[in-house]
């Protein structure tokens, strides 16, 4: 027999020759033999060689055989090995006096070799047999308590019923074992408690198999939920019984209800999500229909989010937007208190929903007339355009808000989200303010289906090549010299023809596509002055405007970097323009990338100026060279005392800060005449000549600088005729 399946007996008694003849006779049989004289000197072997059997003998001196066996029940708890009595006397007190020592079995003497052979290997196969049923023991043992699982059994006819202790402490009955099912449905919630009971008799009295949820509270006092499967059997003595398995179900149900909450429910604000708002919104409807009611949807948006989410970060944007799902829920509660989100889902009469991104909606159920949701829009109104302080930044709120009736304006879900939307842009067209709101109209809806169409073409028309870039020249005052052009966009249409600037430019800025077509013009810029530098015509300058909703994307601000790196041209030949309140109001955000362009050699102008609100000490900071009067201040230059104080201020303040001035929108020789008078350093508008294309405008400047070298030459004539 191989080393390493060979069995250790341990023999214990004080018969020295019964040991030898032992060692030898199972030795020849390929056991090992290891001796103890004593119980007590058993014990030290039992510890120490870890046998596989243990042979005692009854009357041994120290300690006998029957105080060993209680003993060494200490070590059956870790380990499986049988004990053998050796005895004697075959009476019956001897035998059962060894068993409820903990003996598995014994053997009288003298001792028949045969037949203590046979007994060895059958001790030894029960043994194992048992070792195997205690690991799988052990094994369900530990499933079950992963599962949170415990079983039971009743014998109906015996009237039996055992509770295993892993079913007991889902009970919270740790020490308190259930003994029938009386005490287990004591436990069990008054509104569960009728029905686990009728199961229980439905399943004694039907031999049926029944499964069931319920909620316990337990010893503790938690609630919790158990799952109870109950399943009859007769064995062929006809015994009938039932066997049950709990289990605890409160993790896995609290798991379900999270992730359906996650799937309804906003995680930032804990409104209704989009979806979980839609399906509300068509409940709404059906409940109008039946009732023969009205109700009204809002849906709003608050203004200039981006920029938030810009200047101060999206965590700041999450703030914003959670202090709104608050104000939101204080505007749905009677009194004025703060109710949760949830609270605020549940009330009957007003529902809402957070649409993703800013968007919220509001459903006002059961209005007597339509009038009544105006009073509760200018409550929105009042309550959500308060400011904000986030991170020690005081911000100022407003929204924008468009309603939309039921039945009135549409009479499906999708309709009434659709029409408020409609309702919301032409608010937005409003104008920020603290009363911005908007209710649907079908003449607002031609004009939606209109400005969607113009819309889809604008998307469309970089890639088909419809954008082309005018130049309107900028005259120098005191050399009367071109100092240079700016660039503007244009659109012809394949479709619609020539677009308006003042309708294009702020669709593409809200639809996101003022970026690429931001990029699409300063490379068509620079191409055109390296065309015309080959061509030996050199313009000095042109400028290019810088949109807010580019400069504002950090992606956007990082390719134009990269994009004029890579320009072969004298970046000092461009000039960009921005506008006074993008600068003021993202300060933090421009002040970086002007400061690169700087660096690159270009320079920069504030585009519009007088119509914003500039500090003094930033301009005199700023990376600035030239400040733009907005046309406003010079269209009414003659006739309006005001205007002419405040462009003569403006000239004078740019150049005691050391910054150029150029004046825009000059159309007559008056206006002219008082910008050179007042000092102004450059000009442009249709008195000179309108944004013209690239071609147009090279013979435009050719013939110009003729015209200005034939009048130089003809004051220099005039001037050596008067000398003469």
């Amino acid at each position: 027999m191989a080393a390493t399946n060979q069995k250790t007996i341990l023999v214990i008694d004080d018969d020295i020759d019964l040991q030898k003849l032992l060692k030898l006779k199972l030795g020849q049989k390929g056991f090992q033999v290891i001796t103890a004289d004593n119980g007590e000197a058993g014990l030290d072997m039992l510890e120490q060689c870890n046998p596989d059997m243990v042979m005692v003998d009854v009357q041994m001196p120290i300690m006998d055989g029957f105080e060993f066996c209680v003993r060494a029940t200490h070590y059956l708890k870790t380990r499986h090995f049988p004990i053998m009595i050796m005895t004697a006397s075959d009476d019956d007190d001897s035998v059962n006096r060894a068993y409820q020592c903990g003996a598995t079995d014994f053997i009288t003497k003298p001792i028949n070799n045969a037949k203590l052979i046979h007994r060895i290997m059958f001790a030894l196969k029960a043994s194992a047999t048992a070792e195997r049923l205690s690991e799988r023991e052990k094994l369900l043992l530990s499933a079950q308590k992963t599962a949170k699982m415990g079983e039971w059994t009743y014998n109906i006819d015996a009237d039996e019923f055992f509770c295993s202790p892993e079913a007991a402490l889902l009970f919270g009955l740790e020490a308190h074992p259930i003994d029938d099912y009386k005490s287990l449905l004591m436990l069990i919630s008054d509104n569960n408690l009728e029905r686990v009971a009728s199961i229980f008799q439905d399943a004694t009295n039907k031999d049926k198999n029944y499964s069931i949820e319920f909620e316990i509270k337990t010893a503790a006092g938690n609630i919790r939920r158990i799952r109870q499967t109950v399943d009859y059997e007769q064995n062929a003595h006809n015994e009938r019984r039932l066997l049950g398995v709990f289990q605890d179900m409160t993790d896995l149900r609290e798991a379900e209800a999270k992730i359906q909450t996650l799937s309804m429910y906003d995680s930032l604000t804990g409104l209704p999500n989009r979806e979980y708002f839609r399906r509300q919104l068509a409940r709404s409807i059906r409940t109008a229909q039946r009732y023969k009611q009205r109700f009204a949807l809002i849906k709003l948006n608050i203004d200039n989010f981006m920029r938030i989410n810009a200047n101060l970060g999206h965590a700041a944007g999450d703030t914003v937007l959670t202090e709104i799902s608050k104000r939101l829920a204080i505007c749905v509660s009677d009194a004025d208190m703060e109710m949760t989100a949830y609270e605020a889902e549940a009330n009957e009469d007003i529902m809402l929903g957070h649409l993703g991104a800013d968007n919220f909606a509001m459903v006002v159920n059961n209005i007597e007339k339509y009038e009544d949701s105006t009073e509760i829009v200018k409550t929105l109104c009042e309550e959500l355009n308060k400011n904000l302080v986030v991170n020690g930044e005081s911000i100022h709120l407003s929204t924008s808000i468009g309603i939309s009736l039921y039945p009135g304006d549409a009479a499906s879900a999708e309709d009434l989200i659709m029409k408020a939307s409609q309702a919301l842009t032409q608010a937005k067209e409003l104008g920020p303010n603290k009363h911005s709101y908007s209710y649907f109209s079908q003449e607002f809806n031609s004009k939606a289906n209109k400005r969607l169409q113009l819309e889809s073409l604008l998307a469309r028309a970089l890639e088909s090549e419809e954008f082309i870039i005018h130049f309107q020249p900028k005259i120098d005052l005191v050399s009367d010299k071109i100092a240079g052009a700016e660039v503007l966009l244009r659109w012809h249409s394949s479709e619609l023809g020539m677009v308006s600037p003042a309708h294009f430019i702020p669709m593409a800025e809200n639809t996101g596509l003022m970026d690429d077509i931001t990029e699409w013009v300063i490379s068509e810029a620079c191409s055109q002055l390296k065309s015309w530098q080959q061509q030996e015509f050199s313009l000095p300058s042109v400028a290019i405007n810088l949109e807010p909703s580019a400069l504002l994307n950090e992606g956007f601000r990082k390719r134009l970097l990269i994009k004029l790196r890579q320009q072969d041209i004298d970046l000092g030949r461009l000039e960009f323009e921005i506008t006074e309140s993008t600068l003021m109001d993202n300060i933090d955000v421009v002040l970086p990338v002007l400061e690169e362009l700087q660096a690159m050699g270009s320079s920069i102008s504030i585009d519009d100026f007088g119509t914003g609100y500039s500090s003094l000490a930033y301009l005199k900071s700023l990376p600035i060279s030239m400040l733009k009067i907005d046309k406003s201040f010079i269209q009414e230059l003659e006739d309006n005392p005001d205007d002419a104080v405040i462009v003569n201020a403006v000239i004078s303040l740019a150049h005691n800060l050391g910054k150029k001035v150029i004046a825009e929108g000059i159309e007559n020789a008056k206006q002219l005449a008082f910008l050179k008078e007042k000092g102004c350093d450059v000009v442009q508008g249709y008195y000179y000549s309108a944004p013209l294309p690239a071609g147009e405008f090279h013979d435009w400047c050719i013939e110009y600088e003729k015209k200005n070298r034939a009048a130089e030459q003809k004051d220099g004539f005039n001037e050596s005729t008067s000398i003469h």
